[in-house]
């Protein structure tokens, strides 16, 4: 069956959860937190998912979206680029690009994915290798800054699976642990981090994102005919 995914304005939403009931019926809304999201079921049977904006949070004794005033840490990193910020009430507080030496010229490769496959090698290979252990320090060096200001609401992370351990740190006190509550996985490709990409990440968090029946492409472009 094809399926719509659409962003849409967080104003949307009551309007969209009210109207919506008889294209997608629902007689059951849970809350997940680890995906930000609604689910709305029918007869034990999902009939769409609605992703929320990261400056709010799901009240469910009133049933409510309500915003908040908590940071929210962007963490965008890829080999040898990483965006680091943290956003409140939807704007860019703070922010920080970060590049280091650690891709190999010709092979294009970074160094931990060299390293994975044929072990340590020369000179150059030990220079990207320090420079990509500082690079990922710095990261955690920046997240640890933010929340000396500020415990965040969410820390909404893109990283490659092969450069995960790298960032994560078990210690108690680390600002990034591999299993902290708080950790939001970006549903979305992340071109190379840098400001531009930060911002554009930035907006796509803090709006409505619905996935449901491609059928109901019509009852969706109708809300922003209305508008």
């Amino acid at each position: 069956m094809d399926k719509l995914n659409r962003l849409l304005p967080k104003e949307f939403f009551n309007r969209l959860l009210f109207e919506g009931k008889s294209h997608f019926p629902y007689d059951t809304l849970r809350y997940e937190w680890e995906n930000h999201r609604l689910i709305g079921s029918l007869a034990q049977t999902d009939t769409f998912y609605l992703r929320l904006p990261l400056d709010s949070q799901w009240n469910p004794e009133t049933q409510t979206l309500e915003e908040h005033h908590q940071p929210i840490f962007l963490v965008l990193v890829q080999s040898g680029y990483a965006a680091v910020g943290s956003v409140i009430d939807g704007r860019i507080h703070e922010h920080k690009a970060l590049t280091a030496y650690m891709v190999r010229q010709k092979q294009g490769k970074s160094q931990i994915k060299y390293l994975k496959t044929k072990g340590k090698s020369k000179a150059g290979s030990r220079v990207r290798l320090a420079s990509a252990n500082q690079f990922f320090e710095d990261i955690k060096e920046k997240v640890a800054q933010y929340e000396a200001q500020g415990s965040p609401f969410r820390i909404a992370i893109s990283c490659p699976a092969l450069l995960i351990p790298y960032l994560f740190d078990e210690s108690s006190d680390a600002p990034i642990r591999k299993k902290d509550g708080r950790l939001f996985w970006i549903p979305r490709h992340i071109h190379t981090p840098n400001f531009e990409v930060l911002k554009d990440t930035s907006q796509y968090l803090h709006k409505l994102e619905i996935h449901c029946e491609a059928k109901h492409e019509d009852f969706i472009q109708a809300f922003f005919q209305k508008s």
